[in-house]
């Protein structure tokens, strides 16, 4: 539960980074600035079945730069559990470090995860592991490694598909 604390804090830190947010430019949903932005998502996927999330991202560049990677933090609430990660992402075609590019240009990024499973199609149980997500637009795809903290045995594979970030 700490953890998704401070992912809700680092989000909302995020946000406030983003107060020239001109949400006008961008379609819903994002609240994003130059060089941060908060996204949201929606993803099916065995273990929790549907996640909401919100995708917190700092860029790590200067804005002349022709590749971009930033800092990622996900929260995630889902129908039989919900998580955190967080890690490093990157925009493999972006047309210079700004936010509006990174976004459109399609995020690969690499997690590191700790989720809770309530009722589940997995043991109730929390586990930790890395994920990777390509997030492009209206497309997401991930998969994760999930193990146990307290059941070296129990190791679960995570695949998801949605849409957003």
């Amino acid at each position: 539960m700490k953890v998704l604390a401070g992912i809700g804090v680092a989000g909302l830190v995020l946000g406030l980074f983003a107060n020239e947010a001109r949400a006008e430019e961008l379609p819903d949903p994002f609240i994003y600035s130059r060089s941060a932005a908060v996204a949201l998502g929606i993803n099916v996927r065995n273990g929790d079945w549907v996640t909401v999330n919100a995708m917190g991202m700092v860029l790590l560049g200067p804005p002349e730069a022709r590749t971009c990677a930033a800092v990622t933090a996900r929260a995630e609430v889902g129908i039989g559990g919900s998580g955190a990660g967080i890690g490093l992402g990157v925009g493999p075609f972006p047309e210079g470090c700004v936010m509006p590019n990174f976004l459109f240009s399609g995020i690969i990024s690499l997690e590191a995860h700790v989720e809770r499973m309530y009722f589940s199609t997995w043991p109730s149980a929390t586990y930790v592991g890395p994920q990777v997500t390509f997030s492009w637009i209206w497309m997401k795809i991930s998969i994760a490694a999930m193990h146990d903290i307290n059941d070296s045995t129990n190791k679960q594979g995570q695949l998801g598909f949605g849409m957003g970030w």
